[in-house]
């Protein structure tokens, strides 16, 4: 699907699977204890960032609501940094192809170019 491709942070290499594009984009958190707002504000094929005031200490995994289309991903965390944390997509084939028509489509707008 998209090649690895090798960045510096820093001093340290970064290796990504799949381009990311920057920006926000609305997603609800649906956990146990119910939905909580937030933003995505960093999206690939293979996973996103989100940025969101509270999410409880134990949400591992989530059904993730993203933007207004309402594709609906489950997500495994993988890191939590304050009110940033990082998701890995946990999906089906026919979930993907949703997922890169929705990236298309919001490209423009997540880059900041159409603001």
């Amino acid at each position: 699907m998209t090649v690895p491709r090798s960045i510096r942070v820093g001093s340290h290499p970064v290796r990504r699977r799949a381009t990311r594009i920057g920006g926000r984009m609305k997603v609800m958190v649906l956990t146990m204890k119910g939905p909580i707002p937030g933003n995505i504000v960093d999206l690939s094929l293979t996973g996103c960032c989100i940025e969101c005031a509270v999410l409880p200490p134990m949400c591992l995994m989530a059904n993730l609501l993203i933007g207004e289309d309402g594709l609906q991903i489950k997500a495994q965390r993988r890191w939590v940094s304050q009110k940033l944390s990082g998701w890995k997509f946990v999906f089906a084939p026919q979930e993907i192809v949703r997922l890169h028509e929705i990236i298309e489509q919001n490209a423009y707008h997540l880059s900041g170019d159409g603001d």
